[in-house]
């Protein structure tokens, strides 16, 4: 099932704040794809052993072991959005701006920015070679994930109804963080302020009811 829209923006929030805390607790200024992939792998299978629902990406059994197209895809779509950098990614200014306007959020969710923090903080300074050879003799189930199959399921979106707790944000910061995050709402913004420059003059119910829809 495909995540919601709500879904998809708290995820590329916590996932810019993760790369945040690499740089800023533990001076590491880029991540590669594939520390980022366990970085989030661990932080989820946190929150979904603590049995609340934060992040929401789909991870299975590959190479590296454990791979998430959602989060390659969020994290390629916040390069093009100017949020990061480069192939091992680096936050921009954009992103530290973000996340001053919207630290209040974490702020409502202080026992998931504990858990998230436990985990990046006890990965993020593990060479990338060493976790990945760490993930793949993790225990799972009967056997390790490097013995499992290729296209296993690992960690997958904890259902509410399995959940003690959700992760916290209200509507307003909700619609604003989609308008920073959405790369539908930001071409839907781009083409209003387009038409603006061309003098094709809209009512406010042409500009912010097509970005609510």
């Amino acid at each position: 099932m495909a995540r919601t829209l709500k879904e998809k923006v708290i995820d590329r929030l916590i996932a810019l704040y993760i790369i945040n805390r690499c740089r800023t607790k533990h001076n590491i200024s880029s991540v590669s794809e594939t520390k980022m992939q366990k970085l989030v792998f661990y932080s989820e299978k946190k929150l979904n052993e603590s049995k609340i629902k934060a992040l929401n990406y789909r991870f299975i059994k590959l190479l590296f072991p454990t791979y998430s197209e959602e989060l390659r895809n969020d994290l390629h779509e916040l390069t093009k959005l100017g949020y990061l950098q480069g192939q091992y990614f680096k936050e921009k200014k954009k992103t530290q701006l973000l996340l001053e306007d919207f630290q209040k959020v974490f702020l409502d969710n202080p026992e998931i920015k504990e858990l998230i923090d436990s985990e990046v903080d006890k990965y993020a300074p593990m060479e990338t070679n060493k976790l990945v050879r760490k993930t793949k003799r993790m225990p799972w189930k009967s056997r390790i994930i490097e013995d499992l199959k290729n296209g296993t399921p690992l960690v997958y979106p904890l259902k509410v109804t399995r959940s003690r707790d959700l992760f916290k944000i209200n509507e307003e910061d909700l619609e604003d963080l989609a308008i920073c995050l959405s790369p539908k709402i930001t071409k839907d913004l781009e083409k209003t302020f387009d038409d603006l420059r061309r003098g094709r003059r809209l009512t406010h119910a042409e500009v912010f009811g097509s970005l609510c829809r």
